[in-house]
């Protein structure tokens, strides 16, 4: 149902309903003002006297007029059908000699007389006239009430039809202005309404917002583009960085330098450019150089810096003899040049196949896990290093272990052992240490596999919030 048929119908029913109420107490007020009317009418007759019963003078249409003696007797009776009612109330006492005003007769057709005595002799004067009668004037006079009602009620509604749509016809304009709207039509003229109202001020906030919708989709298309063409370069950037990782299948085992060491890696950013970095690199045909590490943030300054770091890690191990010394330089060479202030964990090891002998050299990363075959061996003693490009006088140490045939070396950034849980829980150093030491029989692409299963069990769907690596080597002979 439409919005001007509802408020027709509303604003009319509310005015019929009133007029009707005003209606019925007219016709109510009508009948007792005829009554009343009829009464006085018939008193001032019959005080006329003898006029009364002059059948040429003016009276009531219908009534008929009598004279009684001062005895009660009947000197001038009315008409034969009224004369048997009027003995009727003679004998019941309603009518009498010398009365004043008016009687009733009840009945199925009740009777009214109006008395008046006449002159010293006792004589009254009176007249007569049925109810049924006097009601019949009373009904012309209702039906004339009704028809102006009826006429009034349908012009009344007429009235209210045209004030509706008058109101109605600027909002119904203004809505189907918003169905085009909302169908991507933003062009859409918005109807004018000239007087100053709610509607008004309707259609002006309508237009307002129109071109609100407009400018917020201009201003969303240029967002979007620029946000595309943000990911795209994003998306060539971190096909870019992976060519500085090495070519290692993803959590697939690799054999290296002659099938003497077996090695398998996991690298997960947790955006589409990574801090982390890892590296792995032969020294000579004996040794073997093992990197890892983790620029402070995400993102594009800290995929930047990762890249440079690794560069010059590889520059520095290659010069140097041993990892703390390739540390330092990188080390000074990162505060020379790190004028965004971050820093970077790293660790360097090398691997000497011919002496079966581990060198490394720490940075401020977590500790590597050294498993043997019987499992797992005590913990690694973490060598002296601060972060990498905070002091350029930072001092590094080596720490030199023996790895023998069938011995494992885990080695993972922060990501891995600060994951958390729904509980807000860590994953833990620890964590790591008794899943390598549980999967020390497996092969190191199983390793890798079995301690991310051990993760993924323990954060519960909760996203990781940082870049994740996680690499395993295993000396085979």
């Amino acid at each position: 149902m439409s919005l001007r048929v509802r408020l027709a119908l509303w604003v009319g029913g509310v005015s019929l309903a009133t007029q009707l109420m005003v209606l019925l107490v007219s016709l109510y007020a009508v009948r007792a003002v005829a009554i009343e009317s009829a009464q006085a009418e018939m008193l001032r007759l019959v005080q006329l006297g003898p006029q009364a019963f002059s059948r040429e003078a003016p009276g009531m249409h219908g009534a008929e007029a009598f004279l009684l003696s001062g005895s009660g007797e009947i000197l001038d009776s009315p008409g034969p059908r009224h004369l048997p009612i009027l003995r009727t109330a003679l004998a019941r006492g309603l009518v009498a000699a010398g009365m004043e005003g008016i009687a009733v007769l009840p009945g199925d057709e009740p009777v009214w007389f109006a008395l008046h005595p006449l002159g010293p002799e006792g004589q009254t004067v009176g007249l007569m006239e049925s109810e049924a009668h006097i009601m019949q004037r009373l009904d012309v006079v209702r039906e004339e009430i009704l028809v102006a009602g009826v006429v009034g009620s349908l012009g009344l509604l007429a009235l209210v039809w045209v004030i509706a749509g008058g109101v109605t016809r600027p909002l119904l304009e203004l809505a189907e202005a918003a169905r085009q709207v909302a169908r991507g039509q933003l062009d859409t003229s918005v109807p004018d309404v000239p007087q100053r109202d709610e509607v008004h001020t309707l259609a002006a906030a309508f237009t307002r917002m129109q071109k609100d919708l407009k400018d917020y989709l201009r201003e969303l298309q240029t967002t979007i583009a620029a946000k595309e063409r943000m990911e795209g370069e994003f998306a060539i950037g971190s096909g870019i960085q992976r060519t500085f990782l090495p070519a290692i299948p993803v959590e697939k085992e690799l054999s290296l330098l002659g099938g003497r060491v077996a090695l398998a890696a996991s690298f997960r950013p947790a955006r589409q450019m990574s801090g982390d970095l890892y590296d792995i690199f032969p020294l000579s045909k004996d040794r073997l150089a093992l990197v890892i590490g983790d620029v402070a943030g995400k993102g594009l300054p800290a995929a930047l810096l990762m890249v440079v770091t690794r560069t010059l890690v590889r520059a520095a191990a290659r010069d140097n003899s041993s990892p703390a010394a390739s540390l330092s330089r990188v080390n000074r060479l990162l505060c020379d040049e790190n004028r965004a202030e971050l820093f970077v964990t790293l660790q360097l090891l090398y691997l000497d196949l011919e002496h079966g002998r581990l060198t490394w050299a720490n940075a401020g990363h977590p500790p590597p896990v050294l498993v043997s075959t019987e499992g797992l061996r005590p913990p690694l003693t973490l060598p002296v290093g601060i972060v990498l490009g905070v002091d350029p006088e930072g001092v590094y140490s080596d720490e030199e272990v023996p790895l023998a045939a069938g011995e494992t070396l885990v080695l993972f950034s922060d990501g891995l052992s600060e994951a958390r849980n729904p509980e807000n829980q860590f994953f833990g150093e620890e964590r790591i240490a008794q899943a390598s030491h549980r999967l020390a029989g497996r092969s190191v692409e199983g390793v890798i596999t079995g301690i991310l299963g051990d993760l993924k069990s323990f954060a519960d769907g909760r996203t990781p919030e940082d870049d994740l690596t996680l690499v395993a080597l295993r000396r085979v002979r």
